[in-house]
């Protein structure tokens, strides 16, 4: 189904775009932070809508980054502050090989993003706890990667594999 702007998605289709649940999906739309129409029984949510959606939320002239104790009700929950199991049943249900590389970048973004915060204030345990929760999440996006033979952005690649390679020797 679409319109003159543009395609609707259904809210599984957004969900696994976005690599969230289906339920968080649902939530946004009920909240009113992403806009979609209810025709029949199903939820649609057209492209530019979500595109909107993304945009309120990744640019960083929309919002400056929230600090580590901020409310959640800001977004929606970091990869890096679910629980490990939800992490892991996201992390198992990217099937597509994009859908991995984009789970990656998203990774990637919040381990930077914790960094800085880290950085500003090392005496932080918080901080600290929740970059070394992003550092190991991001190296088992990684391992997937690996294990797909789907190579990330060679930079990264180069990276990755000499931490890895410290991580394994310090370890013996």
């Amino acid at each position: 189904m679409a319109d003159q702007e543009g395609r609707f998605e259904l809210v599984e289709e957004v969900a696994e775009r976005l690599l969230v649940d289906v339920q968080t999906v649902r939530r946004w739309i009920k909240s009113g932070k992403l806009k979609a129409y209810k025709p029949g029984r199903e939820y649609r949510i057209l492209s530019s809508d979500l595109d909107e959606f993304l945009e309120a939320r990744s640019s960083p002239k929309a919002r400056a980054p929230l600090p580590l104790d901020a409310d959640a009700e800001a977004g929606p929950p970091s990869l890096t502050d679910i629980p490990q199991d939800e992490f892991l049943h996201a992390l198992s249900t990217a099937v597509s090989d994009e859908a991995l590389l984009e789970f990656f970048r998203r990774m990637d973004a919040e381990r930077t993003h914790l960094e800085l915060a880290f950085r500003g204030d090392e005496g932080n345990r918080k901080a600290r706890g929740a970059f070394a929760r992003a550092v190991q999440r991001r190296m088992m996006v990684f391992l997937a990667l690996v294990e797909r033979g789907i190579a990330p952005p060679d930079p990264e690649k180069t990276r990755l594999a000499e931490q890895l390679q410290n991580v394994l020797r310090s370890s013996q």
